[in-house]
């Protein structure tokens, strides 16, 4: 089951620590509460799915291997190698403010 936290029903204190165990023992959760509109949360779902549809071809071409930012493919990262034989099974897409050339070789 995937906890839900409700930041509006908690202290700041309380929320912090429900969100770190949920971060530790399921590692996702969802949050209700916020202020962010249902609209904006149906359109990211579904751009997310829109990309996440692409063909593996156009995925790959979104990935910056140099500033660790796009998408990463299925077994690309072992983020718990002590404990994993195999990469994660996920797919991702991270996103960062952008840095300039200079300061990419500082990141």
């Amino acid at each position: 089951m995937i906890p839900t936290v409700d930041l509006a029903r908690s202290s700041r204190r309380e929320v912090a620590a429900i969100l770190s165990q949920c971060c530790t023992d399921v590692g996702f959760l969802y949050l209700t509460g916020h202020s962010v509109p249902r609209s904006l949360l149906d359109d990211v779902l579904a751009q997310s799915k829109r990309l996440f549809d692409l063909p593996p071809q156009r995925k790959a071409a979104l990935s910056d291997p140099v500033l660790n930012r796009g998408f990463t493919r299925l077994g690309e990262e072992t983020l718990d190698p002590a404990n994993q034989t195999r990469g994660d099974t996920k797919e991702g897409y991270y996103i960062g403010d952008e840095v300039s050339g200079e300061g990419a070789d500082a990141a």
